[in-house]
């Protein structure tokens, strides 16, 4: 991920759950990056965990930093509120892909990056084999399929009637939506 000039990689870091707190640590231990803000929604779960210099109190000063790579891991409306304005400074990691699921802002983003000089990036990690399953798809081979997700109730940022279900989990799984992804 080094920029290949010997230069550190400067990184912005959107949203600081489970997932944020992990990529701070390890860009923070790593030579070839370069921790340059981290947004949170709640500022207050940043302060006293992170050096101050790192906390970046509105998103819409990220440009202020100059980060080479910002990494979303908060919102699908951060995606749909800032994608194409980060694009105009830096590459830009969706963590949450579920944005692309409206055509708009899929569409939007994509002209931006082919006539732009920054690139997406969409990790795939929380559904490993996804491109295995749209290859069967594509032969013809696949007559269905099940995707079963699960998380501990504290990762869902949830509007309601989600959010009072959600609250409701104790020890026993709950199933917040079961049908059709595409």
């Amino acid at each position: 991920m080094n920029s290949g000039n010997g230069k550190k990689r400067k990184i912005g870091i959107v949203g600081y759950g489970h997932i944020g707190q992990y990529l701070v640590e390890e860009i923070l231990q790593r030579n070839d990056l370069e921790l340059c803000f981290i947004w949170n929604r709640t500022l207050e779960v940043l302060r006293n965990k992170v050096e101050d210099k790192y906390i970046l109190e509105s998103l819409s000063s990220f440009s202020e930093r100059a980060p080479d790579l910002i990494v979303e891991v908060a919102h699908p409306s951060i995606t749909a509120d800032y994608g194409e304005v980060f694009l105009d400074v830096a590459d830009y990691m969706i963590g949450s892909p579920t944005a692309l699921a409206n055509l708009d802002v899929e569409n939007k983003l994509r002209q931006k990056a082919s006539s732009g000089t920054h690139g997406i990036y969409i990790p795939s990690g929380a559904l490993w084999g996804g491109s295995d399953i749209k290859r069967m798809a594509d032969r013809g081979t696949l007559k269905g399929v099940k995707v079963t997700m699960k998380k501990h109730p504290s990762c869902y940022k949830l509007n309601e009637p989600l959010k009072s279900k959600n609250g409701l989990v104790n020890s026993d799984a709950v199933v917040l939506y079961d049908g059709p992804i595409s």
